[in-house]
């Protein structure tokens, strides 16, 4: 895992008919992103108490779901609950916090052995969320 990122083990138990997360697709430079929207009443405690609108659904279970749309991510969610592989009775999330990786330029020296290293930064804002939530496009110069 990258410090972005938070992993998330929902016992199997606890998902009803789905896990309670409302997600936007957001296709970004030919690659679709799922992007938490909303987290509903009747989700699990374990995705209610960590996950947050504007994270970045990333795996489920040992599946990479970048690029995919929601409907194949939700026959992803729904295959895994259904399947007893390795008599794993949890269900792994992984979500990306972009939030965690702007804080991190914000407090990052960009100077280093004399040379000033400055992030651009293209900000795009998606309809419906926070307006403290983005996802960010960076490009690193030196000069």
């Amino acid at each position: 895992l990258t410090s972005d990122e938070i992993d998330i083990y929902v016992p199997k138990a606890n998902i009803q008919e789905s896990l309670g997360i409302a997600l936007n697709e957001v296709k970004y430079k030919d690659k679709m992103l799922l992007l938490v929207k909303s987290i509903k009443s009747n989700a699990p405690i374990e995705i209610s108490t960590k996950v947050r609108p504007g994270m970045i659904l990333c795996v489920i279970g040992n599946r990479n779901v970048e690029g995919l749309v929601s409907k194949q991510v939700a026959a992803i969610v729904k295959q895994s609950i259904n399947n007893n592989d390795n008599n794993n009775d949890n269900l792994r999330l992984i979500f990306r916090d972009p939030n965690i990786f702007l804080n991190y330029l914000n407090t990052t020296n960009y100077v280093t052995n004399n040379i000033i290293d400055i992030p651009n930064v293209i900000t795009t804002r998606i309809p419906n969320l926070p307006r403290d939530n983005s996802i960010l496009v960076v490009e690193r110069t030196a000069i």
